[in-house]
């Protein structure tokens, strides 16, 4: 069950889009009443419910009342064998519906077995849901408590299940519960004793259809098919322990489990307002997601997308809570939003969401064992985790302040039973094996213990940090698209150490790591652009290193030596591999040196000027010519781009009686000299490769009108046909796609 984050930024509350029902109790007459200030809307519409009277059966032949706005119809019976995933299916909306509490008669309060200060509520259900209740006022009230049941078409109420009130942060004015995993009901009832006097207000039930999608029949076993969709005739067939959907866009990690993203269960991230950070974890918190128990695999799609949107918009959480989910199939599935292999903070242990990972095991496990296939996911799942973290398992640590076991169960930091005393109990031995799975991953993570070769590996976008590699493999990804974001280098067994720093984007070049080989970020989504690497020791005396990157744009780059620098600085582009080897002092480089590293190439420029002659050179914005003295420029003169990137700048110039002259590279004329002759335009260009990575701007200062705008790739700055001088230039070279100056 999960907690609200105190340490998350809360989002904005949504209006209702539709009616509430107010709805009244055993056969009375019920009013609409109309929208409250916590009804959910956002991407999911609130609808008008249809009245049944509280404790009545459900109909077993009609409609249950008013369906969602905008409902597709029912699904058609799914395919023999099921196709293989679409990567552009898109993100299945659930619909969000609230119906306000009443107080009952005294009759009707003793029906319901519902003390006398208590209200409540009914209301028909549809899809595999997920129920809570909500209200306005505190948000952790004392002495309330929540009770919800349920009844199929066959109009048998299932017993009274208790809700935990789930607080939420300081400032926050809607309180709840947890959420409850209904599945395919046919209406749900809730009451709630203490309300008044704990001064709660607008106190309302809500039901989450999570709708369907083609993601809810991806995920389902072979021969089966989720609630309320015809099952194919194909036999069944046991979901592997570490099962995965078939072609999905499943998330893997050197050394760890699949992870199924948000894609794979249907995200709406339309309604994901929450903006990730990241935290420090020390431990990791198991819970259990309570509801049903009896839900099929093609279902869990459905249930992720009800807690998500209870979580995300009835709560106004702006996302889901847990940071990973597991179902009894032993399928692992992305959470939050913000990066699996990540510290982003989430929401579901209130005070301590900055310092532990939040896993949920989907089921109750009060009524309920888990399953062998959950725990072994559990296990893989925080072996790889907790191994990244460098934080062991079967363990105690001290976290903000307390010494507590680096796994340990919800109800150990908050007044709840979760993860349910089937779970809870396990405990120890999940320590146990996620123990001896560390041992696996760290094998696979960690250096290898002796190695005569340099090794190295790389943090990627999305991947996380990779396996080791020998000296001359690829650390990092080719074709991927994809940065990498540190590097670190060791030798082992060498007398002497590996140094790396990195020029890394929005920061340039950093210090020679603190950790000897360690250079860029993680969970700062920083890309590398260039590296430098030396030795130290005998190692420095022995061996030279050389050094590769592969560059966004421009593949391999040559190779570089002992501190040189290798990849690009101010160019904007990410490096997206890396590779490395030691060579005997003196030798011979492994391949090319050509182009080890590109630089931007700064504008250097110059300007002849009425009764002043050529000027100094100036550069990179820097003003070239006069202001406020009514002096034209007749002519200005470029430099020649200092760069290793093929290519240079050209310029062309609008004068007096002339016109536009022809293009000409750096270096040459453009315009005249000994005539009086004034410059009224100009226009600027790169060339050849730079023309694909660089940017040049420029603006003129123009007699009479001042500073015009900025332009670029040969526009017009200054004017023609006015007979107007231009009278200063200013010219700067920028990365491609960065804004003006």
């Amino acid at each position: 069950m999960s907690r609200r984050s105190q340490d998350t930024a809360g989002t904005t509350a949504r209006p209702a889009r539709a009616l509430v029902a107010l709805v009244t109790a055993l056969g009375l007459t019920a009013a609409l009443a109309a929208a409250g200030p916590g009804a959910a809307a956002g991407a999911s519409a609130v609808t008008p419910l249809a009245v049944t009277p509280l404790g009545a059966a459900p109909s077993a032949t009609g409609p249950l009342g008013a369906g969602p706005l905008g409902a597709a119809p029912a699904a058609a019976a799914l395919p023999q064998a099921f196709p293989a995933a679409d990567p552009a299916a898109p993100a299945v909306e659930p619909d969000i519906s609230a119906v306000n509490a009443d107080v009952p008669t005294a009759s009707e309060a003793a029906a319901l077995g519902a003390p006398a200060d208590s209200v409540v509520a009914s209301a028909p259900v549809t899809g595999f849901a997920t129920v809570g209740v909500v209200w306005d006022g505190p948000t952790a009230p004392a002495g309330v408590s929540v009770e919800v049941r349920t009844a199929g078409t066959d109009g048998v109420w299932s017993d009274w299940d208790p809700l935990t009130v789930e607080p939420g942060p300081d400032d926050a004015t809607t309180g709840g519960t947890e959420p409850l995993v209904v599945g395919d009901v046919a209406r749900a009832e809730a009451k709630v004793a203490g309300a008044a006097a704990a001064g709660l207000s607008n106190v309302r039930l809500t039901v989450v259809d999570p709708g369907s999608g083609t993601v809810d029949a991806r995920a389902a076993l072979p021969g089966e098919a989720p609630s309320g969709q015809a099952a194919p005739a194909a036999p069944g067939a046991e979901l592997p322990a570490t099962g995965s959907l078939a072609a999905s866009p499943a998330l893997n990690f050197p050394g760890g489990p699949t992870v199924n993203s948000r894609a794979d269960w249907g995200a709406d991230e339309s309604i994901m307002t929450w903006t990730p950070s990241q935290g420090d974890f020390k431990a990791a918190v198991i819970h259990h997601t309570a509801g049903t128990n009896d839900y099929a695999a093609g279902d869990v799609p459905a249930i992720l997308r009800g807690i998500y949107a209870y979580h995300a918009v009835t709560r106004d959480w702006g996302d889901i809570g847990y940071n990973f989910l597991v179902d009894k199939f032993g399928r692992i599935w992305e959470g939050r939003a913000g990066g699996v292999d990540r510290e982003t903070i989430g929401g579901h242990t209130l005070g301590w969401n900055a310092a532990t990972v939040g896993v949920s095991v989907l089921g109750n496990y009060d009524t309920a064992a888990p399953s062998s296939a959950a725990m072994t996911a559990v296990a893989k799942l925080l072996g790889w985790k907790l191994t990244r973290l460098g934080v062991r398992a079967n363990t105690v640590a001290t976290v903000q302040g307390r010494n507590m076991p680096t796994i340990v169960g919800h109800r150990d930091l908050g007044q709840t039973a979760c993860p349910g005393a089937n779970l809870y109990t396990r405990l120890p031995e999940l320590r146990s094996r996620v123990a001896t799975e560390q041992a696996r991953v760290g094998a696979i993570i960690a250096p290898p213990s002796s190695s005569s070769e340099l090794i190295y590996t790389a943090h990627v976008q999305n991947v996380g940090w990779q396996g080791w590699v020998t000296e001359g493999k690829v650390a990092g990804t080719t074709g991927r698209g994809l940065r990498v974001e540190a590097l670190r280098f060791q030798a082992p067994g060498h007398p002497g150490e590996v140094q790396c720093r990195a020029h890394l984007q929005g920061v340039g070049w950093t210090g020679w790591g603190a950790s000897p080989g360690l250079c860029g970020t993680v969970l700062q989504s920083r890309r590398v652009e260039a590296i430098r690497l030396t030795l130290s020791g005998s190692l420095a005396r022995t061996h030279d290193v050389w050094y590769r990157v592969h560059a966004q744009g421009l593949g391999w780059m040559g190779w570089t030596r002992n501190g040189g620098t290798a990849g690009t600085e101010g160019l904007a582009l990410r490096a997206e591999a890396a590779q490395a080897v030691l060579v005997p002092k003196g030798g011979a480089a492994p391949g090319s040196t050509v182009r080890a590293a590109a630089v931007l190439p700064p504008a250097r420029y110059r300007a002849h000027v009425q009764n002043i002659g050529w000027q100094p050179w100036h550069a990179q914005g820097v003003g070239a010519g006069t202001t406020g003295r009514g002096l034209r420029i007749e002519a200005i003169q470029l430099s020649a781009p200092q760069t290793s990137l093929p290519g240079t700048f050209q310029c062309q110039a609008h004068v007096q009686n002339v016109g536009w002259t022809a293009w000409r590279d750096a270096g040459s004329v453009c315009g005249t000299t000994g005539r009086g002759l004034r410059v009224e335009a100009v226009r600027i260009r790169p060339t050849g490769t730079i023309g694909s990575f660089v940017d040049v701007w420029y603006r003129v200062h123009v007699q009479n009108r001042g500073w015009l705008p900025w332009t670029r790739h040969a526009g017009t700055a200054g004017t023609t046909g006015q007979g107007l001088r231009v009278e200063a230039i200013q010219i700067r070279t920028q990365a491609t796609g960065s804004p003006a100056p």
